[in-house]
């Protein structure tokens, strides 16, 4: 029989999520904004022994001015907290990459389409992804980072930018899609079907039919998102469906390419080089 959302949520996710709140707390007190979990633990398909638990922890731009070795400090005493309850509740931590540390700025530019590829036409667009496009150019993380935040469940509770964020995720994602496809004729039923209609994890948003409550628990958001680009006037209402202003939607185009090609939208530096990346999964390892 299959588990309904309310079971799933208030069971082993919820002490799972108290554990990895108080450890967040511990380690990073108020340098932390807020947390969430993504992928497919955060929607309720996550396999034992096999997947593991995504979280992002999202920190306050202060983190730029802390010493470098104390925050690197900070972080694998955590990494040895998360570790652990993946062996607790039987779960695979990912040694690649043991969870995602972000600043707020860094969440600011994945929204505003900084891992986004842009074509010899100028044409926004996603290449197929792997371990070693997201190892081999930093850049790339941006683009895992919009999706994370997009389709998030939060860890703990941080204030009103958490959920604004993901609000504003979720627009760049739907003008991504109605911008890079003949996508017309929408609702939020479309657009979340549409996503999970994905066979591969590693092309376009990341989403399959393994997000096993991801309708459910998106459908509010992503309709808010659309009333949002209807108000900016990227969307009009036509017998009950959205349909795309297509002349807004290329200007919107053309302004994001714009901004990657000229480096305006880099404005966050990240928090860690080529040789801390080695060194924490050595500490994972």
């Amino acid at each position: 029989m299959r588990l309904k959302s309310a079971e799933f949520y208030n069971n082993e996710f919820l002490k799972i999520r108290n554990e990895l709140s108080t450890a967040i707390n511990k380690c990073f007190g108020n340098l932390s904004k807020y947390a969430y979990f993504s992928g497919t633990f955060a929607y309720g398909g996550a396999k034992k022994k096999k997947s593991d638990i995504d979280i992002t922890i999202v920190f306050k731009n202060a983190v730029y001015l802390l010493k470098k070795d104390k925050f690197i400090n900070n972080l694998k005493e955590f990494i040895k907290k998360y570790e652990n309850i993946h062996k607790k509740y039987n779960y695979c931590l990912d040694k690649v990459f043991s969870g995602e540390y972000v600043t707020v700025s860094q969440i600011e530019d994945a929204i505003k389409g900084r891992g986004f590829s842009v074509n010899k036409k100028g044409h926004l667009y996603l290449p197929l992804a792997s371990n070693r496009y997201y190892l081999k150019n930093r850049e790339h993380w941006f683009r895992a980072w919009l999706s994370s935040i997009a389709f998030s469940v939060p860890v703990n509770k941080g204030p009103g930018l958490s959920v604004s964020n993901k609000i504003n995720a979720w627009q760049t994602i739907i003008l991504f899609i109605l911008a890079t496809t003949k996508t017309d004729n929408l609702d939020a039923n479309s657009i979340l079907v549409f996503l999970l209609n994905n066979s591969n994890k590693w092309a376009g948003m990341g989403i399959t039919k393994h997000y096993i409550f991801f309708k459910e628990m998106e459908a509010k958001v992503v309709e808010k998102a659309l009333k949002s680009l209807q108000s900016k006037g990227f969307l009009v209402v036509r017998n009950g469906m959205y349909k795309k202003v297509k002349n807004k939607l290329y200007e919107w185009e053309k302004e994001i390419s714009k901004s990657i090609l000229s480096g305006k939208v880099k404005r966050s530096p990240f928090l860690f080089d080529r040789e801390d990346i080695k060194l924490l999964q050595k500490q994972s390892g």
